[in-house]
């Protein structure tokens, strides 16, 4: 008899024990609040860590991939280039930096009526062709960057065909001060005139420099206008613009 009820009281400790199991099982114990938090803070120190990672291998890539320059005067560095522009341009030889023969930028330029400038360069058969335009377009075209771009696709074309194995740089417009602003309405289309600059050089493989990192906006870096940079701008335009080429 007694044996008979030790194996019943078994019987229900074990029923028991697995009736626990499955209701520990579905309900698992839930952590602290404190613990939450502790995991919280974790995982989001984790994504910093990961994200100041990334972006400091970002600006060793960018780094990497503009060449260092060479030793030499700019004269001898750009012997094997041209340079195609308006007047921001122009200043490289007014200011004495560079030879008329390298420097071909008029005063006026734009996208649509830089031929003469192609045609001349296309004579000379340079290596590496830096283009700065755009800055008289935004009024010419009233701001419309579809007409822009078009024109100067149009012109970038002209000069493959007549130099194929030249390579191309793009300069973004530079930004100008509250004064070179308000010197015409079209002139705040600038940014979004870079956007589609730097959409066109990627849709068509040849290099777009971003002059925003080397200009100052002090207004006493620029000229009354609010729009030229002042000399010592110029030097650092050119050795920036080498780097690219790595001439």
């Amino acid at each position: 008899m007694k044996i008979r009820i030790l194996k019943i009281e078994i019987v229900v400790i074990c029923i028991l024990l697995v009736a626990l199991f499955f209701m520990f099982r579905s309900n698992p114990i839930k952590p602290s609040k404190d613990v939450v938090e502790g995991l919280a803070f974790l995982e989001q120190e984790e994504k910093k860590n990961v994200a100041s990672a990334q972006e400091k291998v970002t600006k060793a890539q960018s780094a990497l991939a503009t060449p260092i320059p060479r030793e030499g005067s700019y004269p001898e560095r750009y012997a094997h280039a041209v340079i195609i522009g308006d007047s921001i341009a122009e200043a490289c030889h007014e200011y004495g930096l560079l030879p008329k023969s390298i420097d071909l930028a008029v005063r006026g330029r734009r996208t649509d009526n830089s031929y003469d400038e192609v045609n001349t360069a296309i004579m000379l058969a340079p290596e590496h062709i830096f283009l700065c335009l755009g800055m008289n377009d935004l009024v010419f075209v009233a701001g419309n960057e579809k007409v822009f771009i078009k024109q100067y696709e149009d012109l970038i074309h002209a000069i493959q065909q007549g130099i194929p194995n030249a390579k191309i740089y793009v300069n973004s417009i530079l930004p100008m001060t509250d004064v070179g602003y308000q010197e015409t309405p079209y002139n705040k289309y600038d940014r979004k005139f870079n956007v589609e600059i730097k959409k066109m050089c990627e849709k068509m493989g040849i290099t777009y420099i971003d002059n925003d990192v080397i200009i100052d906006h002090d207004p006493a870096k620029f000229e009354q206008d609010g729009i030229h940079p002042t000399y010592p701008f110029y030097s650092v335009w050119l050795e920036y613009m080498a780097g690219y080429a790595g001439i």
